[in-house]
């Protein structure tokens, strides 16, 4: 049996639900646009009481078919609360659905007023180490509607692969629905697996390419790049393609959300592909990234997934992985960049 402790964050603490929390609880789920794409409907502060008195029976996970409900508190406490006290800002949901299989699912919810600042990533991050660590299992998985983007940029964050879209395979409020499949074994998170394309974890495809798109933005003779996870590396706007969408419908998803970009669907136009030995690889495993020159819409901004944008010449390619010099070398030589 898998009892759970409370995870501290450097901002959050992770913690098991108290009867306390209901008013907080309850701030989120009446609201419309966190459950658009759950399972249940808005909930009046009854309904949250009820379903919380539920999830309170649940302080481990033990056999096939557990659900654990884990509160995530901000550390720093609740803004404007009188008098002031920590607030309950959302919580991550872990179900165990095979024992002996070694099989989990995570999913989670959080108020509105704290997206977009990385919690989702950070709490539901620590969860997948203690369902691999202490809980044992060997792999983890997340479902979702394809058509909540939020979600899915939270698991392309966490390394989580998009191994399936299983097509009306649910009625959902009033229609049929798809589901799609995110999925991380135990030894691609030991090994730091990520969603930019310079440290994508080898998985079941043994040494195929790994396929990217990213996008070139030029200004004032330099080009866009960012930097994410706290590191001093330089990405180039994108990251990998699912198997169900063209290289140029990936490039506009990553920059939605990675760099909150709508691009000019008139301007998207191939430029070249750089395919080399991917960064944190084994050796022989490519990254085959193909570039794109369009035309923002908006002004790149940091996300969720992201730390901060630059502006970059030829002189920053000792910060980037092997891709980002190659790409860099051969703006150059197009006379795009300095």
């Amino acid at each position: 049996m898998s009892f759970f402790a409370p995870i501290e964050t450097e901002r959050l603490r992770l913690r098991l639900l108290r009867e306390s929390d209901a008013d907080d609880i309850n701030a989120y789920q009446r609201l419309p646009e966190v459950v658009e794409y759950m399972f249940w409907e808005v909930r009046t502060l009854d309904e949250t009481r009820e379903h919380l008195a539920r999830r309170l029976q649940t302080t481990a996970l033990e056999a096939d078919g557990d659900v654990l409900v884990v509160g995530v508190e901000l550390a720093g406490g609740g803004e404007g609360l009188t008098p002031p006290r920590p607030r309950l800002i959302g919580e991550i949901t872990v179900f165990l659905h095979s024992v002996s299989n070694g099989q989990a699912e995570i999913g989670w919810a959080f108020h509105p007023d704290f997206q977009g600042r990385g919690y989702a990533s950070e709490a539901a991050g620590r969860m997948l180490d203690w369902a691999f660590s202490t809980l044992g299992v060997h792999r983890v998985e997340a479902h979702l509607d394809p058509r909540n983007t939020a979600s899915a940029a939270v698991c392309r964050r966490l390394g989580m692969t998009r191994d399936a879209v299983l097509r009306e395979n649910l009625w959902f409020k009033g229609g049929w629905g798809d589901t799609a499949v995110y999925g991380i074994l135990a030894a691609e998170r030991a090994a730091g697996s990520s969603a930019l394309y310079g440290d994508v974890s080898a998985g079941a495809d043994g040494m195929e390419d790994i396929r990217v798109a990213a996008v070139v933005l030029l200004r004032g003779r330099r080009v866009l790049m960012v930097t994410a996870r706290g590191r001093d590396v330089l990405y180039l706007p994108g990251g990998k393609i699912d198997a169900d969408e063209t290289a140029a419908e990936a490039l506009v998803r990553e920059c939605r959300e990675e760099i909150a970009v709508e691009l000019d669907g008139a301007s998207i136009r191939s430029l070249f592909t750089v395919t080399v030995q991917a960064h944190g690889e084994p050796e022989g495993r490519m990254v085959a990234m193909e570039l794109f020159a369009a035309t923002a819409l908006d002004e790149p901004t940091a996300s969720s997934e992201v730390d901060s944008v630059h502006w970059v010449s030829s002189a920053d390619a000792h910060r980037c992985p092997p891709a980002g010099v190659e790409t860099l070398s051969r703006l150059v030589a197009l006379g795009l960049i300095d």
